[in-house]
This record gives structure tokens, sequence and C-alpha cells, in this order.
């Protein structure tokens, strides 16, 4: 992976400023860069459920429980009500959506008929 090569550069330029006395400047960079790969794996651990409405708690445990075993691992989830949604859910996690709502079938079923 792309993080796995900017983990090890991170590594490497601060064995480097260890072994030869570098500048803070160094350091400086090789933290500020550790940060941002921080916050990127955090961004990757939180989902975003979209619904038209308010989800009992019991179904939100199913879209947990669901999402979750998609991934492979234990997300952080934010719950949204959208009453534009008409009906469904959307699910968020880093950069990929997963939508199942009504709208996405709509438009489906419209691009279909248009070819």
């Amino acid at each position: 992976m792309a993080q796995d090569k900017k983990l090890k550069s991170v590594v490497s330029t601060l064995q480097k400023f260890l072994t030869h006395g570098g500048q803070v400047d160094e350091l400086r960079s090789v933290v500020t860069e550790f940060n941002n790969l921080l916050e990127e794996e955090e961004r990757q651990n939180q989902a975003k459920v979209v619904t038209a409405y308010e989800l009992s708690d019991g179904y939100k445990k199913q879209v947990t429980s669901t999402v979750d075993s998609f991934f492979g691992k234990e997300l952080e989830y934010e719950f949204v009500v959208d009453k534009a949604l008409i009906a469904g859910i959307k699910v968020q996690v880093y950069d990929e959506i997963i939508d199942l709502s009504l709208d996405s079938a709509l438009n489906s079923i419209n691009q279909q008929l248009k070819h």
C-alpha cells in the first residue's frame, strides 16, 4: 500500500535524523508526516451512515455489524438523517460509498431506459 511506503519513509527519515545528528526542521517534517498518516488511518476507520429516517438502536446495531463485517474491522459510526433520501441507506467509509438508496435505484433505472 502507499501508506506502508509513507510509513517506511517516515521511519527512515527519523532513523537518519537520530543516527546522523539531524536538524530540528527534519524532525518536524517527520512528526508532521507521521501525524498525517495517523489522521488518514483515523478517516479510514470512520463510517457515515445516511438514512431518510432515524434508525432504532436495533437497526443501528444490524447496520454496524453488517458494515464491520464487510470491511473486516470495527468502525466508528456517525448516523445522519437526510429527509431528501426518501428511502434506503448510504454508507461512506473513507473514499468508498455503498449506495442502497431509492434515489440511486431510480437513477439506475432511468439510465438503463435511456440506453
